[in-house]
């Protein structure tokens, strides 16, 4: 059935592929004098030597081309437009991609009827015989064919380009090139064009490289093809089966015009943008189609299989080089996959580094809710996808009729208003729904094979895994499956798109998510398979990592258990995957009838201690912790002594603790199976390394393994195993891979000196002055002692120092120095069940859905805006009758309760995020990065809550400040009728601002994620006036006045009209928008110069006692510049690709202008495109005397940072001779670029000097000063006293007096 939209959208294609496909043509024969400009005065125009020498119109048409399709009655006909050009004498030309009509011929062949006939229409059409007759001597009629004019391009790439790269590279990045061409209205020419292949090369070149360092990681969208032809293709992608790119490059699906403008849209306003929503909304077909559609394939990237943070730092290095050049539009896809979380790693990677990629991500709602994802500073947009009943009536009325329906209210009730876009789709095309179908087809096997149970059981298998995306292995299944018929079974059901067969016929998949949980639930109903063995059988077939598919029967099934594990029991060889989900299901199990035994307890404990029992007091039900509950109680009895007393009296906290009966009836019995079990390459090997440190944890030893081949590339598995291994005692196998990881890990971390001891490791590793990784030197140093941790588990202590982080002068960076005990590392395979035992409490505590969460918030926000209004007319009363009646007033005190009592636990998000077992489906590595310094519950605390990293957070600090507020408040006021000083008057004053910053912040965050611009716009009016109100209340003498919130008001409003003064005066004017971003360009001589003003005109304008209120002024703007002042360094009034940011509230908070100068953090805007008439000549004389007198001052840096990783490496004993060689060598390599760069800006400012012939002697001694200085770089590296330096400050001082020889 074709679509109506379809003919239309297949015939604007057509015509664009073909006029772009001309002008490259042209631009292969293009003679090298010319110029050409797509879609400027015409389709093309051609110039020589700037003269115009040809205007050509491109027609592909269904039909024969005629006079009339030219249009030349028109204004803006092509005729009339080229006639602005007969004195040009130009040639007119007109491309046919069809056939020319008899009319036409008759023109080209100059019959002279046709001639007579042509000028009696044109004349008719008000042209004049003169330009008729020069129309007709310069007009030029062709017909081309789109396959010869391909060809020809061909052959002329082939012919101009020698390359390894293959032609159809070259060729579909022309094409590209000439589409962005025709877009931006841009000229061409070869010379261009041959500068523009040599990028397109260099480009591939390094994409190639990329894929053999990283494999499928990166995989290019090229490569997603099939030999399927259309038929097939378009039976299966009829059938609901997941989409791939060749149903969308075959125009299978159906073009959804609303989403394809929001992502559009959605790009143009940020780089990263997510389309989340239900399987089998269409997720992935409408990022292809967009993909497509915006992109050459040769750049589209797709990212998969993303195992850990360090593999996701090496992807975006790797794709970084990508981005920097200028051979076209590139873009990363990531489509991910049920239950994963790693994609996170990626933004995470891309935000730290501040790279400018593009990434598509598409991902189910559930595994995007349940992400522990922070948008810190990462700038994306979100897409909710779903159908609506407009876009299915959109789509019903694309369909030609229908046999079935009546109209489109009939089917979208038959669709019951509401369900996937693929089922809505189905019930259109085949005019049956999708479950109907599923039911038909199940039905045919059952009447027609007669080994149908086993077809059956067969199909429920794998469908069963399907419906969360797990894999059946071909070999394990046909073990279980013993059917006569398997070959014909596969083909049939693959056939029928019940099944699909990949990797080389080793894995078997479902076709969708959807369309297994049908089946699912149809065979359930037509075969008796006791869930008991299916599950058991499931586990026998997979090879992934399943937890979630046991746990779901598991929480519903808790007396069977026992009879399910005797049976798990019997199977002898599982693959590690399959024990690594037995046994951590069972852990769950043990967590959850602790959780359900104890129940009564718990909720007494919420009740002492708001909710937060599990949190507080319970803190490990492992055993395996040390846990000092005196220490809890000591702490806990200052806040609240009563309620720890019941705790205590009424709770006995030691039964606390899991008993592990589950898990052990399973563990016990397993060590002979695992005894020599082989370890394979593709093993996840932190599945492994979790099942020998469990066995070990429940006292299950065994005595040897086969370890078959390792993988060293997977550095975290390969720690985790590490773990098992020593826990087991297999000390030969442990001996074998340490010295070959321990290499690895040398080199990965930079490890330059190591000891190692009985007790405890101590290393030392470099920060490397190019190093690309995390910025954050606490995060790298626990990287590395969470590594070594894993790398000699049973020691004591472990002391790591990063060395190398002295670079400014009198700048400590924190963190950077750990020496960690053993048992104050958190264990994740263990900490994982109390944050179960947490969650399974907390699910129930959630709102249901989002709906209800937003309902709760509104409410909440209602209620907090009736308090302030009455608190600031209370507050009015006291000052106009001195009486604090009103401010003491009972129904403030009841609105306050309401407020707690509706905003209880709403810092967790609705159970829609998450599952209610507490339960994610991966396996964490091994170590969580927490800080030393915390106690435990600190520590849990931050673990539990940081998973709440969006609107519930936000929402959750700014009721947490209110609160504070309401407790300070009566103190504060009582202190000042007494007249009495009191430290709450100024944590008053903080925390009500506070709440106006969080709430800022919140409201920005409700408006992103609910869409809603207007909403909770008067509680922040009347929260910005408390605050001003209240400042001035704490701050100032109490004078009686009967006008006093009116006073507040317009004391708001001048301070507005100031700060929007300030900010025109002081910002606007150096205001720029560069890539739909503001910058601020200001002059590099006249910088501390915009400082100072922006710091003098502050504090002269503001300058009263409301300091926190006009400090809130300043974050307030600064909010919507995403937190920081962006400056671009200008010279010779144009702009540079340098500069620096700064905070705009560090002018409050800064004692004098040094201070605030200080602040400033340089930048470097490598990413970002200046247009080049704005863009400073980077050849000129004051542009590099500039950046040279910046590079030299950088010297300084590279001293202070050689200096203080040599100082570090006294004792020569322990230092790792290799790490320190390769280190000598980087660090010499870079100091030799920083020379060189330095004698570059040199050669160019000297050029100027040497005008004068006097100065020449002074500028060629001072440049071989600095090449000979280069030639001792590999000394240099190696000094430990700056005295052996050439001094940086005398350097500095001769350049400066050399430019003082030109006059300006």
């Amino acid at each position: 059935m074709e679509l109506k939209s379809d003919i239309g959208a297949k015939s604007a294609w057509k015509g664009f592929s073909s006029q772009t496909l001309y002008i490259a043509y042209r631009l292969m024969i293009l003679e090298d004098e010319m110029d050409m400009y797509p879609e400027t005065v015409e389709d093309l125009m051609i110039k020589k030597n700037e003269k115009i020498k040809e205007l050509i119109q491109i027609k592909n048409l269904s039909k024969k081309l005629s006079l009339s399709d030219l249009k030349p009655q028109e204004e803006d006909s092509f005729f009339k437009r080229v006639l602005k050009y007969k004195e040009e004498n130009v040639i007119i030309k007109v491309i046919s991609f069809g056939d020319i009509g008899e009319e036409f011929q008759g023109v080209i062949k100059r019959n002279q009827k046709d001639i007579d006939n042509f000028k009696a229409k044109m004349l008719s059409y008000g042209y004049t015989l003169e330009d008729v007759d020069w129309i007709l001597k310069n007009l030029s009629i062709e017909k081309e064919n789109e396959k010869c004019l391909e060809k020809e391009i061909y052959s002329k790439l082939r012919e101009n380009f020698k390359t390894s790269i293959e032609s159809n590279i070259i060729f579909n990045n022309l094409i590209n090139y000439i589409s962005k061409l025709s877009r931006y209205t841009e000229m061409t020419n070869r010379k261009i064009w041959n500068i523009e292949v040599d990028r397109v090369i260099n480009d591939i070149m390094s994409i190639k490289g990329m894929y053999n360092q990283y494999g499928r990681t990166i995989v290019n969208l090229r490569e997603y093809k099939s030999q399927k032809k259309y038929e097939q293709l378009e039976k299966e992608y009829r059938m609901g089966i997941d989409a791939r790119p060749d149903h969308i490059r075959n125009n299978l699906d159906i073009y959804r015009k609303k989403w394809m403008n929001k992502i559009k849209y959605a790009f143009k306003e940020k780089n990263v943008v997510i389309i989340r929503g239900a399987s089998g909304q269409g997720k992935s077909t409408l990022a292809y189609r967009y993909l497509l559609d915006n992109y050459s394939e040769d750049f589209i990237f797709v990212v998969e299989h993303i195992t850990d943070s360090k593999q996701a730092e090496d992807i975006v290095l790797a794709l970084n080089g990508l981005f920097n050049s200028e051979s076209g539009d590139t873009i990363i896809y990531i489509d991910v996959s049920p239950y994963d979380t790693n994609w996170k790693w990626i933004l995470e990677q891309i935000d730290k580094r501040g790279i400018n990629l593009k990434i598509l991500i598409t991902i189910r709602e559930e595994d995007y809710r349940r992400t522990d994802f922070s948008y810190g500073g990462v700038k994306l947009q979100e897409i909710e996808l779903k159908l609506e009943e407009d876009e299915a009536k959109e789509i019903y009325n694309l369909y030609e009729g229908s046999e079935k329906y009546l109209n489109f209210e009939d089917a979208w009730n038959s669709f019951r208003k509401e369900g996937p876009f693929m089922e809505f789709m189905y019930l259109l095309k085949e005019k049956q729904t999708l479950t109907e179908r599923l039911n038909t087809q199940v039905d045919n096997i059952i009447e027609k094979e007669n080994d149908s149970d086993e077809w059956l059981k067969f199909l429920l298998i794998v469908s069963y895994a399907g419906k969360e995306n797990f894999r059946i292995d071909l070999k394990k299944i046909s073990e279980v499956i013993k059917s006569k018929s398997m070959g014909k079974m596969l083909k049939n059901l693959e056939d029928e798109y019940l099944i699909r067969i990949k990797n080389n016929s080793n894995y078997i998949i479902s076709t969708h998510a959807v369309r297994a949980t049908i089946l699912v639930n149809i065979i359930k109903t037509k075969l008796y398979y006791d869930e008991n063995n299916l599950i058991i059988d499931v586990l026998k077939c997979t090879k992934d990592y399943c937890p979630i598919l046991l746990i779901e029967y598991l929480y519903k099934n808790v007396e069977k258990s026992e009879l399910l594990i005797s049976t798990i029991k019997k199977e002898k060889d599982y693959d590690w995957s399959t024990y690594a989900t037995i046994i951590n299901s069972l852990l769950w199990l043990d967590t959850f009838v602790l959780y359900n035994k104890k129940s009564q307890d718990i909720e007494l404990g919420n009740k002492y201690s708001n909710d937060n029992f599990i949190a507080l007091f319970v803190q490990d039900c492992t055993g395996y912790l040390n846990v000092n509950r005196k220490e809890i109680f000591e702490l806990y009895e200052k806040f609240n002594f009563e309620a720890v007393q019941s705790i205590k009296k009424e709770i006995k906290l030691e039964e606390f603790k899991i008993d592990y009966y589950y898990t052990d009836l399973f563990i016990k019995d397993i060590g002979d199976n695992i005894e020599n079990k082989n370890v394979y390459r593709e093993d996840d090997l932190s599945n492994v390394g979790y099942v020998l440190f469990w066995m070990a944890n429940r006292n299950v030893f065994i005595s040897n393994l086969k370890i078959i081949q390792l993988d060293y590339s997977k550095i975290d598995e390969l720690l985790d195993f590490m773990v098992g291994l020593q826990l087991q005692d297999l000390e030969d196998e442990y001996n074998r891979i340490l010295e070959n990881i321990k290499k690895i890990i040398i080199k990965r971390y930079n490890i330059v000196w190591m000891e190692n001891d009985q007790k405890e490791v101590s290393v030392k590793f470099i920060n490397k002055l190019d190093d690309k990784h995390d910025s954050n030197f606490y995060d790298r140093t626990m990287d590395v002692v969470y590594c070594i941790r894993r790398l000699y588990f049973k020691k004591q202590m472990y002391n790591v120092k990063m060395i190398g982080t002295r670079i400014i002068d009198g700048l400590v960076i924190p963190d950077t120095n750990k020496t960690m005990q053993a048992d104050k590392l958190i264990i994740s395979w263990i900490t994982n069940i109390n944050r179960q035992l947490l969650d399974l409490d907390e699910y129930k505590k959630r709102k249901d859905d989002w709906k209800a969460y937003k309902m709760a918030m509104n409410e909440t926000n209602n209620l907090l805006l009736e308090f302030v209004k009455k608190y600031n007319t209370a507050l009015d009363y006291f000052y106009r009758k001195t009486n604090i009646s009103k401010l003491a007033d009972e129904e403030l005190n009841n609105l306050f309760r309401n407020i707690l009592i509706k905003s209880k636990n709403m810092y967790k998000a609705p159970k829609c995020t998450v599952n209610k077992y507490g339960m994610s489906n991966e396996l964490k590595s091994f170590s969580i990065r927490e800080k030393n310094n915390e106690n435990i519950y600190e520590r849990n605390k931050e673990f539990y809550r940081k998973r709440e990293t969006r609107i519930e957070k936000l929402f959750f600090d700014y009721i947490s400040d209110f609160q504070n507020f309401f407790n300070q408040k009566n103190i504060v006021v009582i202190s000042k009728i007494k007249k009495h000083k009191n430290e709450n008057i100024n944590l008053s004053t903080f925390n009500l601002n506070q709440l106006l910053k969080d709430f800022l912040k919140y409201n920005c965050e409700y408006k992103r994620m609910f869409e809603e611009n207007n909403i909770n716009e008067e509680l922040y009016k009347e929260l910005r006036t408390l605050a001003l109100f209240w400042e001035n209340f704490a701050k100032d003498e109490f004078r009686n006045n009967k006008s006093k919130l009116y006073e507040i008001k317009l004391l708001q409003k001048n301070k507005d009209e100031e700060f929007s003064s300030y900010i025109s005066k002081n910002l606007n004017k150096n205001k720029i928008i560069l890539n739909n971003k503001t910058y601020f360009a200001v002059d590099i001589f006249k910088i501390d110069q915009f400082l100072n003003n922006l710091y003098e005109n502050y504090k002269k304008t503001f300058n009263d006692i409301a300091n926190l209120y006009n400090n809130f002024l300043l974050e307030e703007y600064q909010s919507q510049k995403n937190g920081e002042i962006n400056i671009i360094y200008m010279v010779d009034n144009k702009l540079t690709k340098i500069g620096s940011t700064i905070k705009l509230k560090s002018i409050s908070y800064s004692k004098n202008i040094e201070d605030l100068i200080k602040l400033q953090k340089p930048e470097n805007y490598y990413n970002l495109i200046i247009p080049e008439e704005r863009f400073v000549n980077e050849d000129s004389f004051m542009y590099n005397a500039v950046i040279n007198i910046g590079k030299i001052e950088g010297i300084k840096l590279i001293y202070n940072y050689i200096i203080s990783v040599n100082e570090e490496l006294t004792d020569s004993e322990g230092i790792l001779d290799e790490t320190y060689k390769n280190w000598c060598e980087e660090t010499s390599r870079i100091f030799e670029e920083e020379i060189n760069g330095i004698i570059r800006c040199c050669d160019i400012t000297f050029r100027k000097i040497n005008k004068n012939p006097d100065y020449i002697q002074f500028t060629d001694k001072y440049k071989e000063c600095l090449v000979n200085y280069r030639t001792m770089s590999k000394e240099v590296v190696k000094q430990k006293d700056i005295s052996n330096f050439l001094s940086v400050d005398d350097l500095k001082t001769q350049f400066i007096e050399l430019l003082g020889t030109v006059e300006l």
